[in-house]
């Protein structure tokens, strides 16, 4: 009866949320991720059964995106990617990973409405992300693989979406197995998600560790020039689903 509760509470904030195309709530989505992700991997069966995780959902496609402010539209469009990548693992539960779907193209499907428009994850990415010209985003976005950063426990809000990417960053780059980095020995070892976006970065291998070294923690200050003596190698990517 309390579980009931809540969920007819959860829904009638979303319904209130769409109607007025406002600014969306992420909570129900902190609320989904809280209770079925542990150490980065979702229990998709648990979220497939949640009617939060349903109502969320609802509420995205309701959004009009183009009203938001800048950080809005970041937070928005970041949780709306991880959101819809839970969905399409939920559709096609069980699965080993989901290049098993549409021969590895699916990334690449059109499916996801929002507002009046129709996305493919790699659109949302290319077409709303890409031009808010922030690179943490590739230490934000998890599409179902192991090797993606692992998905946080909370939603991206809009009010301190700049302090969560900062700390999603750092413990994407300080996460080994993943990306290792030796600064005594100027060798990095990246994740492959940082080549596949190199234009985002620039175009060398060193602008991408100028920009990724200063995740650190406990950033090591160096001139630019400095990188061209680094070895930069990336590593495999794991695209096993990332479930519990």
């Amino acid at each position: 009866m309390k579980h009931f509760v809540i969920c007819l509470l959860a829904l009638c904030a979303w319904h209130t949320a769409a109607t007025a195309g406002d600014t969306p709530s992420h909570g129900m989505f902190s609320a989904v991720l809280s209770s079925h992700v542990r150490d980065g991997r979702i229990d998709y069966n648990m979220v497939r059964r949640d009617r939060r995780f349903a109502a969320y959902l609802q509420q995205l496609i309701a959004t009009r995106p183009d009203t938001l402010s800048q950080d809005e539209q970041l937070a928005f469009w970041i949780n709306a990617h991880n959101a819809f990548a839970i969905k399409l693992v939920c559709d096609n539960y069980p699965l080993p990973s989901i290049r098993d779907l549409d021969k590895g193209q699916i990334l690449e499907r059109v499916m996801f409405k929002v507002d009046t428009g129709m996305y493919s994850l790699r659109s949302i990415i290319v077409d709303r992300l890409v031009p808010l010209r922030d690179t943490r985003i590739y230490a934000a976005l998890v599409f179902g693989a192991r090797g993606c950063p692992p998905l946080r426990t909370e939603a991206y809000e809009p009010s301190r979406v700049n302090t969560q990417l900062d700390d999603q960053a750092s413990l994407f780059l300080g996460d080994t197995t993943r990306n290792v980095v030796a600064n005594s020995t100027k060798q990095a070892s990246l994740s492959r998600i940082f080549e596949w976006n190199l234009p985002a970065f620039g175009t060398s291998y060193q602008q991408v560790l100028s920009t990724v070294l200063a995740w650190q923690r406990n950033p090591v200050s160096e001139p630019p020039t400095t990188y061209q003596h680094w070895t930069v190698t990336f590593r495999e990517f794991d695209w096993t689903l990332n479930g519990k």
